[in-house]
């Protein structure tokens, strides 16, 4: 078998096109590397973005087979929030929707 080249430094200086066939090897396996990095990134997003999806799914389907009491209850604790805060969506809702009388 017989080489292309005589010594390592002929086959790095490539005839003299050397910057060329290393500087366009480089760029084309940087761009590979970086691809390859972005799928990794938006594969971990995604699987992090199902997992909460998933984590939520659960608490709706569980929450809508809760007994009749424990909704009770529930209401009742965070009721007083929910009521005051949709009075007063409610309150500003009416106020924008009034024209200013002249």
């Amino acid at each position: 078998m017989q080489f292309q080249f005589d010594s390592f430094s002929a086959f790095i200086a490539m005839g003299g096109y050397g910057f060329y066939v290393w500087s366009a090897l480089f760029v084309t396996f940087a761009a590979l590397g970086a691809v390859a990095l972005e799928v990794f990134l938006r594969r971990a997003k995604l699987s992090k973005e199902v997992t909460a999806y998933r984590a939520r799914a659960e608490r709706v389907l569980a929450a809508r087979q809760r007994s009749p009491e424990q909704k009770s209850s529930a209401q009742q604790k965070t009721g007083s929030a929910e009521t005051s805060a949709a009075t007063e969506f409610k309150a500003t809702e009416e106020s924008d929707h009034h024209e200013p009388k002249t």
